[in-house]
């Protein structure tokens, strides 16, 4: 982690926390991190003739927000899009040791303007409910990549709609077998990056998929999904955009249009078919993990 400082000297503790700094975050979460800093950047040398320094001033965030909002900007972003930039921003100063610009008043009353003048509205994928899952899982043979396929679905769908980074990063030790089933335990998710641990159990027809791939495949240790060679041997892992592929795939071969569904589409169905059976948010939310009702909500699909 580069702190900038204008000393070559770094204290005795540097290399210890940085350690720690990079452990403590998902691989994807840093990559998109160093692309947004990367890019704010670049952007603050091309426009104001800054160098890449911390800490910057709330008055270059401001800057750097309404050439972003402007109508004639030949980059213009959504509100949503530019606090993503602002929050890795703001990732960037903590790790470099100073407080955030990005917590500015100005810069917090403009991106709240902001959002109320423009009114967007976020692109929603549709929902994989449980009748368009069941046609994807016909389309799964007993190949191993058929197999694959069959768990990874319903793992994903029916322990409450996980990321698909949860589900590449879901690893033997997560998993416990109990009698009707298994026990999945998520070291760290998206809503619990305290990393306390939640857990959720599956059974009957997803637990059996489980139980078949992890036989076929011979899998005792490491991560459970796994990209598959053309030899047929497995590589070590699995990563969040192959997930996102099989998902679309496996649309496609049902004859429905693979644009509209994306990575979230099998939480947006498991969401909707558990508030469509009666549930209520609050019941859905503790097997899909939720932690705010606004937002579990968000992924309803109505027909």
């Amino acid at each position: 982690m580069k702190t900038n400082n204008t000393t070559n000297t770094l204290p005795d503790w540097q290399a210890d926390f940085d350690k720690w700094i990079e452990a403590g975050c998902a691989p994807s979460s840093r990559r998109a991190y160093d692309r947004d800093i990367k890019y704010f950047f670049a952007w603050l040398s091309e426009h104001l003739s800054l160098k890449q320094s911390y800490p910057v001033t709330p008055d270059v965030v401001i800057q750097f927000c309404l050439y972003h909002l402007s109508e004639d900007s030949p980059r213009r972003l959504k509100v949503s899009t530019l606090r993503r930039y602002l929050a890795s921003v703001s990732v960037g100063h903590k790790e470099a040791g100073f407080a955030s610009p990005t917590t500015n008043d100005q810069v917090k009353l403009l991106l709240k303007r902001a959002k109320s003048a423009r009114i967007e509205r976020p692109r929603q994928v549709a929902a994989i409910t449980r009748d368009i899952l069941d046609k994807m899982l016909l389309t799964c043979d007993n190949t191993l990549i058929g197999v694959r396929d069959r768990a990874l679905l319903l793992v994903a769908f029916c322990s409450g709609g996980r990321r698909r980074s949860e589900i590449a990063n879901l690893k033997m030790n997560d998993i416990t077998k109990k009698k009707d089933g298994y026990i999945i335990t998520l070291a760290k998710s998206k809503t619990d990056q305290g990393a306390v641990g939640f857990s959720v159990s599956i059974s009957d027809d997803s637990a059996l998929a489980l139980k078949q791939w992890l036989l076929k495949s011979g899998i005792r240790e490491g991560n459970i999904f796994r990209g598959i060679k053309a030899d047929l041997t497995l590589y070590p892992s699995i990563t969040g955009t192959s997930i996102y592929k099989i998902v679309k795939k496996r649309i496609k071969l049902i004859g429905l249009d693979e644009t509209l569904y994306g990575a979230h589409s099998l939480r947006a169905g498991f969401i909707t078919e558990s508030v469509n059976s009666g549930k209520t948010i609050y019941e859905t939310m503790q097997y899909s993990g939720h932690r705010d009702p606004e937002t579990a909500q968000s992924y309803i699909r109505i027909k």
